[in-house]
């Protein structure tokens, strides 16, 4: 065993270990951070109430002004798609005609714009973390005070029809229910179906049927909004036809609603001893909007603007009501509902609500002025408990004392802006314990991150490194320093290019004084000749990389100006979470889109034919019939307008899928054994991979990922040319893969990431392939990168200086990796208290951890090109 040999085995031992001790600081009980104490002394536990839902201030011993609640959640619904869409004539209707009974809002969330954390808004009135993100494929059942639990607790019969993250999070609150999942996005009819069957029975305009009057609390969540974004995006015809169901639904639970509050009414009039009368509250809700591209997860305007209706059905005209002001879009926090509706039906607001009440709701009742007197003193008392806990100082200015006295409504919104903004500030929601898990999370990533820096760091000979690997080392210093800033962050992209076309220019520099150099030794002029050549196809192949690297970062520029001007080039808002693949431009038309795969095409099968010497007659045919057919199936997924269901070649799109996932998945095992070469097999595992990347895009990318592809090999050609060392392809590719990673729509907004491709091919949703689908889609870049590496090495290494070369480079690779993780992580708990903490330095934490990750697996696949 040579000593090169033990040093990667120590190295791969030394990685298991360092996996093991992250597993132990997580499981560790450690003490609360100290930068988690807050003004108080309180120890009370953040899973117990401040105080109990009994002892909850109530509206002054009012009757509860609702009987029942229905609320219908849209999963998705933007604002606008209700005020300037046509498909949603109902509820304007009645939003126009019966302005006394209705009080609409434009309900601003926060981010992160994803489900369960916004349930968790709607529900305990409190603003979720971002780490909620990762909770939000595996949801716990909710531990903090919320809306739910009181409504139960003060006997009220709740059922849930529709996403099952209800179910996570209250799983014993509902005496009748029926999930589904939220996560299976090309499904847009049934997982709707599946809640509208069951509005015939609970919902009898006649309370025939024995579930009429079996409940006392509905929600109904509607996810065909949501999932119809996803996939096709909110300029699709189907999301049309899907608002237009939405709104036939809305207006069935209305006209039903109004036909059993009258029924309820009549049995109240007749014998008022069993039948209590109290009308019933319709809310239509939204948890979030979308982008322009169909996502969500970001803190854009599309995002964040969702939609919120009170609707009283109640079977007796309002007699307060008085229009003070012109209808117009008004806009409300979204965990305003919270209060509102735990005043309105008298049950005590959630005690770490952060939310006030809102004025509007209670014009629709004969009593609204008392009830909502009564609403502002409950809200002040819950608001004033909140901040003497959590920030006694801001009770001590004098200015708010003086409103607490005298004007109640105006201290509640004082109250509510600053308990609100701070929240905002540190992103916690009050949940002790998981903000105690979610740091351990970041120190345990730390510490993995020091030990690995300092493990890998002493592996590396860094004196005997080459002068363009120094300048490939010192892009990724700057780039570590870069984190530090939030700009940078944000225009990471900009970051990336300015680097690498700078390395560029100074290794063509660098070539051309080697040249100069060379040429003037007088023993070398006999071959001035063959080295002019040589060093003009150098710079040549440096050029097509500048150039392509060029047209990617023109791309990039236009979404960013767009961004920044808030505009597009027709005058239309663009959001921040906008993938660059979606503004207008020719290279997304169907016709280009097939250009561009029919030139890949024949570029593979030319590649293809380049290995005749290594492969036979019947491989070669073999080889060219998967490639033409998987061609015909991308034609047919990406640049064909064919139904979902329709049949192309006796396949329909799921089937088309899958003998396309055949086709690469034998290309890049088939071509592995049937070449003879080693560097020839990577040909063939390359084309599998580009094939499979090609497919997980949607169109749109088709011509930039080709692009990208067409980048990443024109940088090995140069590294050929150039006779870079192993360090340098490694670390080049990796930046490109980077480069790449933006040109693709990719940010460290979570809406970027693009989930719908993950379900290509797959008829149910099935947590780790859709995880890893999404993972391959949203990391195609460094993938291709680091891919394209493996290929350019794939060399023999049977020489000892070759393959000592090579594992000093995975060692340099890897080091880079920690380096850069250990500085986010630092950044991140250096930045805790920064505005930007949770939209910008949190989210790009994930992103490097999850890269990290992946440089690591990706040195032990150098390491085995190494060890062959």
């Amino acid at each position: 065993m040579g000593p090169w040999t033990r040093t990667v085995i120590l190295h791969v031992a030394q990685c298991a270990a360092l996996v093991w001790v992250a597993c132990v600081v997580l499981a560790l009980d450690l003490p609360s951070p100290p930068w988690r104490i807050t003004a108080t002394t309180s120890t009370s536990s953040a899973n117990e109430p401040i105080v109990s839902a009994a002892d909850a201030t109530t509206t002054a011993g009012l009757r509860p002004a609702y009987g029942r609640l229905v609320i219908m959640v849209v999963d998705a619904l933007r604002e606008d798609f209700v005020h300037e869409r046509p498909e949603m004539r109902y509820v304007r209707q009645i939003m126009r005609e019966e302005p006394e009974r209705t009080a609409s809002f434009v309900s601003d969330a926060n981010t992160p714009t994803v489900t369960m954390p916004r349930i968790k808004a709607l529900t305990t009135g409190t603003v979720p973390r971002f780490i909620d993100v990762m909770n939000n494929l595996n949801s716990k059942a909710l531990a903090e005070d919320n809306l739910l639990d009181r409504l139960k607790a003060a006997g009220r019969r709740l059922v849930m029809y529709g996403d099952e993250t209800w179910l996570k999070l209250f799983p014993h609150h509902f005496v009748r229910h029926d999930g589904t999942s939220s996560f299976f996005t090309k499904d847009f009819t049934e997982v709707d179906d599946n809640v509208t069957r069951h509005l015939a029975e609970d919902f009898d305009p006649s309370m025939q049927h024995p579930a009429a009057a079996a409940w006392d609390v509905a929600i109904l969540h509607y996810l065909g909004v949501d999932h119809i974004g996803h996939s096709l995006g909110p300029d699709s015809s189907q999301l049309g036809v899907k608002l237009s169901e939405m709104d036939r639904i809305f207006e069935q639970l209305h006209r039903s609603l109004r036909q059993q509050d009258r029924i309820r009414a009549n049995q109240a009039h007749h014998d008022a001893s069993k039948h209590a009368y109290a009308p019933t509250l319709l809310v239509l809700l939204s948890d979030h909007g979308m982008n322009k591209v169909g996502n969500h997860g970001g803190a854009s305007l599309p995002e964040t603007s969702a939609f919120l209706l009170f609707a009283h059905v109640g079977a007796t005209p309002p007699m307060e009501f008085s229009e003070t002001e012109p209808r117009r879009r008004r806009h409300m926090a979204q965990v305003d509902l919270v209060p509102t509706l735990a005043t309105l039906f008298d049950v005590g607001i959630p005690e770490r609500s952060v939310g006030k009440i809102l004025q509007e709701p209670f014009r629709s009742l004969a009593d609204g002025s008392a009830r909502y007197a009564a609403a502002l003193e409950a809200n002040a008392a819950q608001l004033e408990r909140l901040v003497r806990r959590e920030a006694p100082h801001l009770l001590n200015d004098d200015s708010m004392q003086m409103a607490r006295s005298k004007d109640t409504e105006s201290f509640v919104h004082r109250m509510h802006d600053a308990i609100y903004t701070a929240r905002l500030g540190n992103g916690a929601a009050g949940d002790d314990e998981r903000v105690l898990e979610n740091v351990k999370l970041v120190i345990a990533v730390g510490v993995l991150a020091l030990a690995a820096l300092a493990g890998f760091a002493r592996h590396v000979p860094w004196r005997e490194l080459a002068c363009p690997s120094y300048g490939l080392l010192g892009i990724h210093i700057l780039h570590c320093l870069s984190l530090t800033s939030s700009s940078a962050i944000e225009n990471e992209h900009v970051v990336w290019n300015f680097l690498v076309l700078s390395w560029l220019l100074g290794r063509g520099l660098h070539r051309l004084w080697q040249r100069i150099c060379a040429a003037s030794r007088p023993v070398e002029k006999v071959n001035v000749g063959v080295l002019e050549t040589s060093t003009s196809l150098e710079l040549a192949t440096i050029g097509l990389v500048a150039v392509l690297l060029r047209v990617l970062r023109e791309r990039l520029m236009i979404i960013n100006f767009a961004r920044l001007a808030a505009q597009d080039d027709e005058g239309n808002f663009v959001d921040e979470g906008t993938a660059v693949l979606v503004l207008p431009s020719v290279f997304y038309t169907p016709t280009v889109v097939a250009l561009v795969l029919v030139l890949y095409g024949s570029a593979t099968l030319w590649r293809l034919q380049r290995l005749r010497d290594t492969l036979d007659v019947s491989s070669r045919l073999l080889g060219a019939v998967l490639i033409i057919i998987s061609m015909l199936l991308l034609f047919s997924l990406k640049v064909f307008e064919i139904p979902r269901e329709a049949s192309f070649g006796g396949l329909n799109e799921l089937w088309r899928a899958r003998a396309a996932y055949i086709c690469a998945g034998s290309i890049f095992l088939w071509g592995g054994r049937a070449t003879l070469a080693r560097r020839d097999a990577w040909e063939f595992r390359m084309l599998g991979l580009e094939i499979l990347l090609l497919l997980l895009h949607r169109k749109t990318g088709t011509a930039i990922l080709c692009g990208a592809i067409l980048l990443t090999r024109a940088a090995g050609e140069m590294h050929r040319t150039l006779s870079g060392s192993s360090l340098e392809v490694i670390l080049f590719q990796w930046i490109l893969g980077q480069c790449v990673f933006f040109a693709l729509g990719n940010s460290h907004v979570i809406s970027t990431v693009d989930i719908s491709g993950a379900y290509t091919g797959l008829s149910d949703y099935n947590q780790t392939l859709v995880g890893s689908l999404t993972f391959v889609i949203t990391f195609s870049g460094p993938i291709l990168g680091v891919a394209n590496a493996v290929r350019v090495l794939s060399l023999d290494h049977a020489s000892g200086p070759t393959r000592r070369a090579l594992i000093v480079a995975t060692f340099v690779f890897q080091t880079c990796a920690a380096l850069r993780i250990a500085v986010a992580t630092g950044v991140l708990v250096a930045m805790r208290s920064h505005l930007f903490v949770w939209s910008v330095f949190a989210p790009k934490w994930m992103l490097e951890t999850m890269l990290f990750f992946f440089q690591i697996l990706a040195g032990f696949a150098f390491l085995a090109v190494a060890m062959r």
